[in-house]
């Protein structure tokens, strides 16, 4: 079966950008899922030493690719970084409780808005490009406002254009694999294309299915054309939401990721170089001279090698010199570098005693690229739920989501915190500022305010010391007149 670039077919051309990146997505892939997928890849990360033809290096190389290791650098910085951005919840302010209730189930699969929010973030660190549809139930099923998630690859073309002094996103064309058909206990997956456009300034919806036609060519035949409705009107934009680092736009860049993956590649090879060293100079090779040469020689505690040679010699060769020395040092520099873009939980603990504020500059210099994300995912995700709630019939929704931009753990000590109350009541500092540090020092819960901090405290009445009886020390309570 071939495709055909017929007029059919063009559904499926690329943008020049995918074409592109897609294969440096693809490597993104291979590292994150770990080193059982970059050494099923052979040759791809891991060179041959020898002919790829010749069957005995082809046994030799994979002898070679077991002894290497492969240090899951990428995968653990990722996890990392994602902890760091998920420390807290997404704040969202805005709307109703009523409202906030259908965040319970925000996609078909039954995922939470937080939970979505998780694996955009997770898409946005691995290849630094993912999007999120707004779509609509079909008639007859039910009025339920709902979220598709795109990740890179299955974003494969768009187009912005001017209208009317606005630059509007015009065209997407999703990629979408879905079950063909099922039996009791297997189904056949298949591809097709779901465009989303503005046709005559109005939001369409096409979808593009494959066949094969009488040359044996597979085509892309469109199979539904619809035009989604909110409240009985159609839309004049796409709700379609990309999620980049620079926020709801189209450009593709370099994943985040992509230097430490190089050098992880880098590692991996010189680890391989490093224990094909070892095993070959590891253990000492014996080598005689003068003996018999039909001679079976064998090592061990209870055989002797004996010649009637008087100038027979036997010794061993070891191995001397810092050829591997350089190649260790190699492991470890490369090591550092990637410690160094990001992945802290792989430094070396450092010899010296740092303060912490040293400390703290050192990490909050390390976080400059979490907190563009920070900054872009809120924007992206606000604009999603902006199309969402005018999806629910809110004319002016004024919703605003804000992912956490707080990634260092700091807490108050007793210390601090004893100087700011007593700076507080000899009335050096207002309660604002006292309030504010606290919550800086997460004494207080994320999105309380002064107002409502000071509501909890009067409605809980007087502290519990305050309300013990007076009297001396022996519990006497007793009043004099």
């Amino acid at each position: 079966m071939t495709t055909t670039n017929s007029s059919n077919n063009t559904v499926t051309a690329e943008h020049p950008d995918y074409r592109k990146y897609k294969f440096v997505w693809e490597e993104m892939r291979h590292h994150l899922a770990g080193s059982r997928m970059i050494k099923s890849k052979g040759t791809k990360y891991l060179p041959m030493l020898g002919d790829e033809h010749n069957e005995e290096d082809k046994r030799d190389y994979e002898k070679y690719k077991r002894r290497a290791i492969y240090l899951e650098a990428t995968k653990r910085t990722h996890q990392a970084l994602m902890g760091t951005l998920l420390r807290k919840p997404i704040q969202i302010t805005g709307i109703t409780d009523e409202q906030r209730e259908l965040f319970k189930q925000v996609t078909l699969d039954g995922y939470s808005l937080q939970a979505m929010v998780r694996r955009i973030i997770s898409e946005m660190l691995a290849t630094s490009r993912c999007g999120v549809l707004v779509e609509r139930s079909k008639p007859g099923e039910g009025q339920r406002t709902y979220f598709v998630k795109y990740t890179a690859e299955e974003i494969i073309n768009w187009r912005y254009e001017r209208i009317e002094d606005q630059y509007k996103l015009t065209m997407v064309v999703l990629k979408e694999t879905y079950v063909r058909e099922h039996d009791r206990f297997g189904y056949n997956e298949d591809i097709r294309f779901r465009v989303l456009e503005l046709v005559d300034g109005v939001y369409t919806q096409s979808v593009f299915e494959g066949a094969v036609n009488t040359k044996n060519e597979l085509v892309y035949n469109l199979t539904e054309e619809v035009v989604p409705l909110n409240v009985g009107e159609p839309l004049d934009y796409i709700p379609f939401v990309f999620f980049t680092p620079q926020g709801n736009d189209p450009t593709v860049q370099e994943p985040v990721l992509s230097a430490i993956a190089e050098i992880n590649t880098s590692h991996y090879m010189t680890s391989a170089d490093l224990e094909h060293g070892r095993h070959f100079t590891g253990l000492p090779t014996a080598w005689v001279a003068g003996f018999d040469t039909d001679q079976v020689l064998k090592v061990g505690s209870q055989v002797a090698w004996v010649s009637s040679n008087a100038n027979a010699r036997a010794g061993f060769l070891e191995f001397t010199g810092g050829g591997l020395g350089s190649l260790e040092r190699a492991l470890a520099e490369k090591q550092e570098q990637m410690a160094a873009m990001g992945s802290r939980m792989m430094r070396s603990q450092r010899k010296q005693v740092e303060s912490a504020e040293v400390a703290r500059l050192g990490q909050s210099a390390e976080t400059s690229t979490l907190t563009d994300i920070a900054f872009a995912g809120s924007e992206s995700l606000t604009t999603l739920l902006t199309y969402w709630l005018k999806w629910q019939g809110t004319e002016t929704p004024e919703v605003q989501a804000e992912f956490n931009n707080d990634f260092m753990d700091v807490h108050l000590d007793s210390a601090t915190l004893t100087a700011l109350l007593s700076a507080w009541m000899s009335g050096a500092i207002s309660y604002e500022t006292l309030f504010f540090n606290m919550q800086q020092g997460e004494l207080i819960p994320d999105g309380t305010d002064v107002d409502t901090e000071r509501d909890r405290i009067e409605s809980a009445g007087p502290p519990i010391d305050n309300m013990a009886p007076t009297g001396d020390v022996n519990g006497d309570t007793s009043t004099t007149a």
